[in-house]
């Protein structure tokens, strides 16, 4: 049995193959989008196929992965596994596909390891995170003939644990072909690079690409970049903003024979001043930077440099979120040195929308709270360099803090905390303040949200709706929620929302955070997180509450939520993003725009679709309640008129 370097001058056939497996390493069985069985993982016994060694590695959400259609197969893996074995096979020859990506966050370097087919070594000191970046797929294809039913793939680490995503095999015959030209190949204008792009490769056969540059559309094309693994995108970093350049495309099958070129087409770069968003800059040198990377969950600060119109600061960043942190596409929380403010802030908070495809649904959703009377933070959308190089739009949200509370007029500032809880009473005081943790007044104990919160889950019922009379802000609550659900928000049960105890009357309220999860499910339950969070099933289940949340919502979106209102304000800012959202390739879908270029109308259909449920299905949720029937009144012993006047 031996491994065939990319040098021969065979093809392989492109009609059905006999054999066309894989599996999906750590994890169940998978259907990949073009119809490829991944089966679920297994230790090897003979006869079958699976793993030598290793362990399932973390159950992420598909969600953080870089891929367009199979994102689910490269957020399990199996780590430190030693082999693969397919036994039992027919001999004769094969493309054996390896998946790859870094899920676990390990920097570059961390994990290096050589790829072994049949003892002959195909990836020598291998490093996804390095070749890649993390969270990114990278997918590598080997012709390999087959002569003794068993097909070994071996691991050999050199520098931490192994990973591997998925192992395919798919059977083939060599019949002199070459593989097809890459489909759909489409060029943008990037801020200071040309953004070359391509369909997936449909077939297996397909292992590499050759992308080339010329200066006028018949000069001489020279090679820019052999892409080594199967992809479908490629960056010019050197291309000059301003130039034009010509750029075509060929694919490589498994056996080196190489396609027909692409089509050229142009490319002219933009300068990165171009943007029509406010431009933020950050500097952060190589080494720090490297160490955010590496611990995307510390919450260390490293030094930076921040510009913006044309005014620079000394900062402190380090990345922020929760699950996103460890994204290709990161957000930042960037503190400016006393006496230094920015936006009237010290703290500068910057959201990739990296879960948001269409990245305006956070800025819709918070605009949505403008028709209410719950404080929220302030929110735009901004172009963001980071080193020099356009890293995306992101979204500057106010930080909910002491100065968010002063700008809002409170002069004696209350308690606020920030929820990871859905309004449960916790076992120690460690986890009261891991899970409700105090933003202001943090020197005074937490005794006040300890007693509101278990007051929650401990008050009787028939005294439930007296206590939240008397303790928390129900008209703000009853908007808060009515917005969360218009707008089909799962996200902000057990976390995403801040309490705030309001030191003039001396009650709580509830107060909206990072809505990235909007515009979700049209049929999303008209009381999202009621079966999880303490505080929503509680208040719920008073009737005169739970009607009093229905009438809101249905006259909210009568009135100031509704696809006539927000439809064309979607679009203009749709129109104010356009050009930035385009050359974003750090977005989610980054290399294929189509999915973002819908969102002039997916949003808008998105909230229409949700209104017209909840139309129907929020009186149907009022009714479930068994109310008090009046039959009669009677007042001092006289039975009342059947009509009554004030």
């Amino acid at each position: 049995m031996k491994a065939r370097a990319l040098a021969s001058v065979w093809v392989l056939a492109s009609s059905a193959p006999a054999l066309d497996v894989g599996i999906n390493c750590g994890g169940t069985e998978y259907q990949s989008h073009s119809g490829v069985t991944y089966e679920a993982d297994r230790q090897f016994v003979p006869g079958d196929m699976g793993a030598e060694g290793g362990r399932p590695g973390p159950a992420l959400s598909g969600s953080r992965i870089q891929h367009r259609f199979d994102s689910p197969l490269y957020a399990r893996t199996r780590i430190a596994a030693d082999a693969y074995i397919f036994d039992d096979l027919s001999n004769g020859w094969y493309v054996v596909t390896i998946a790859f990506a870094e899920v676990e966050s390990q920097p570059p370097g961390a994990r290096v390891f050589d790829l072994v087919i049949e003892g002959n070594t195909v990836l020598s000191g291998y490093d996804v995170h390095a070749e890649v970046g993390p969270n990114t797929p990278a997918d590598w294809a080997f012709a390999v003939e087959l002569t003794d039913g068993e097909l070994r793939i071996d691991l050999a680490p050199s520098s931490g644990e192994t990973t591997v995503s998925a192992v395919r095999i798919t059977s083939v015959i060599p019949n002199g072909e070459t593989p097809p030209s890459p489909a759909n190949f489409n060029v943008h204008n990037g801020y200071g690079m040309a953004i070359i792009a391509w369909n997936p490769p449909d077939s297996p056969l397909v292992a590499a690409h050759n992308v080339y540059v010329a200066d006028s559309a018949h000069g001489d094309y020279q090679l820019l970049a052999h892409i080594p693994h199967r992809t479908d995108h490629y960056y010019d970093r050197s291309a000059e903003p301003g130039r034009t350049n010509y750029y075509r495309v060929e694919a490589v099958d498994v056996f080196g024979n190489i396609s027909e070129p692409s089509a050229p087409l142009a490319v002219t770069p933009l300068d990165l001043a171009a943007t029509d968003l406010p431009r933020y800059e950050l500097e952060v040198t190589q080494e720090n930077l490297a160490g955010l990377i590496a611990d995307p969950l510390s919450d260390e600060y490293v030094p930076a440099v921040f510009r913006h119109d044309g005014d620079t600061y000394d900062v402190d960043v380090r990345l922020r979120g929760g699950t996103t942190r460890g994204a290709p596409k990161r957000s930042w929380r960037v503190k400016f040195r006393p006496p230094y403010t920015f936006h009237d802030a010290s703290v500068l908070l910057l959201s990739a929308e990296w879960t948001s495809t269409m990245l305006l649904n956070s800025d819709i959703a918070w605009n949505y709270f403008d028709a209410t009377n719950v404080a929220h933070s302030n929110a735009d959308l901004i172009h963001l360099e980071l080193n020099g190089e356009y890293v995306g739009v992101s979204t500057e949200v106010e930080s909910l803090d002491e100065e968010f509370l002063v700008k809002r007029g409170e002069t004696i500032i209350g308690d606020l905390y920030k929820c990871a809880s859905a309004m449960k009473k916790q076992s120690t005081m460690e986890n009261w303040e891991r899970f409700y943790e105090k933003k202001t007044n943090e020197d005074a104990p937490s005794t006040s949200v300890i007693d509101f919160v278990t007051a929650v889950n401990d008050t009787p019922d028939e005294e439930f709706a007296a206590f939240l009379d008397h303790t928390f802000d129900i008209d703000r609550f009853v908007d808060f929620y009515a917005v969360q659900n218009i707008a089909s928000n799962f996200d902000f049960v057990k976390t995403n929302y801040y309490l705030y105890n309001d030191p003039d009357n001396g009650k709580w309220r509830i107060l909206p955070w990072d809505l990235s999860a909007a515009f979700g499910y049209p049929e999303e339950s008209v009381a999202i997180g009621s079966n999880e969070n303490v505080l929503y099933r509680r208040f719920l289940s008073v009737p005169q509450f739970r009607l009093r949340y229905v009438v809101r919502a249905l006259e909210l979106m009568a009135t100031a939520i509704n696809d006539s209102i927000w439809r064309p304000r979607i679009e203009d800012r749709y129109d104010y993003v356009e050009l930035d959202g385009e050359l974003d390739i750090e977005k989610r879908y980054a290399h294929h725009n189509d999915v973002f270029v819908r969102a002039p109308i997916t949003l808008p259909n998105a909230l229409a679709d949700r209104v017209a449920f909840m139309e129907v299905a929020a009186p149907a949720y009022a009714a479930e309640i068994n109310w008090l029937l009046i039959n009669e009144i009677v007042i001092d012993g006289l039975r009342a008129r059947t009509t009554w006047s004030s």
